[in-house]
């Protein structure tokens, strides 16, 4: 592995971006402590979701799960997840990042065990059509055009406004609508084709998701307020500008690199796969 060297902590110290292996980073959570799934909430090497550290801290290297932006946009409440800073830009400690992605990973396989109901967020560039994919594989309700405010707290409204959309699709679908004329079809096609684009990821949505999962809290900033404000828990990826205290799991690590967020979607959709294979076999 190509080492990068950080700038010192103290005049004259150098650092890696690789911590030592005898150093591993110490979750702040309380032993014991049971989860609203029913797990206790201690990361147990039994139960792992991402396999040996050693190699998992490899693999997050080699898709740049280490790289935050650079230090004049970073967020004071990220600097426990922190390892050090390579040419102005910080660095995460890939050691507190296994862990902490560790206890999500185990949150949503147990919540979709459980049949919560998990819903996925992610609006930006690439990860919009990496959402879209894996919402249509898991059956999961999902935003990637841009959040529609009032998704959570105003979700009679948007109820109304999905069950009109399903009303118009099936129609569309039946040809029902071929008893118009072709100027009004074209009409009905053309609302179809722009409600289709807001509501077609949670079309199936009938209450409140359990878990709110997010590629980008920044981006996502509105899914976020309206979700704790519903006391939704949210697990989501947190990069150095962010507040990763809005979240109640944190994934430290880049958001930005679609390599990134294509490793971490792939480990909590396996993570949902486990869930549901628990559930069916339970």
């Amino acid at each position: 592995m190509k080492k990068i060297y950080l700038e010192p902590a103290q005049e004259g110290e150098k650092q890696t971006s690789s911590p030592p292996a005898n150093k591993v980073s110490v979750l702040p959570m309380q032993t014991g402590k049971t989860s609203r799934f029913g797990h206790e909430e201690v990361y147990s090497p039994r139960s792992s979701m991402l396999g040996p550290k050693d190699e998992v801290v490899k693999e997050m290297f080699a898709q740049g799960l280490h790289w935050g932006h650079k230090t004049s946009r970073w967020n004071p409440k990220i600097k426990p997840y922190l390892y050090g800073v390579h040419r102005s830009v910080h660095v995460f400690d890939l050691n507190k990042t296994y862990e902490y992605f560790e206890r999500a990973l185990l949150y949503i396989r147990d919540a979709a065990s459980q049949g919560k109901v998990i819903m996925l967020v992610g609006t930006r560039g690439p990860e919009k059509e990496l959402i879209r994919e894996t919402s249509k594989e898991l059956s999961l309700p999902a935003v990637w055009e841009g959040w529609i405010g009032g998704t959570f707290t105003n979700f009679k409204e948007i109820s109304q406004r999905i069950h009109y959309f399903n009303d118009l699709e099936a129609k569309e679908l039946s040809g029902e609508l071929e008893k118009y004329t072709k100027r009004e079809r074209n009409e009905f096609h053309k609302e179809y084709l722009r409600l289709a684009k807001r509501w077609e990821g949670i079309k199936n949505l009938e209450r409140l998701p359990d878990v709110l999962f997010a590629t980008d809290i920044r981006e996502n900033a509105l899914a976020v307020k309206e979700a704790r404000l519903m006391d939704i828990p949210i697990v989501a990826i947190t990069d150095t500008n962010t507040d990763p205290t809005l979240v109640n799991y944190p994934i430290p690590a880049n958001d930005d690199a679609i390599t990134s967020v294509r490793y971490i979607v792939g480990k909590v959709k396996e993570a949902i796969t486990h869930g549901l294979t628990m559930k069916q076999s339970s």
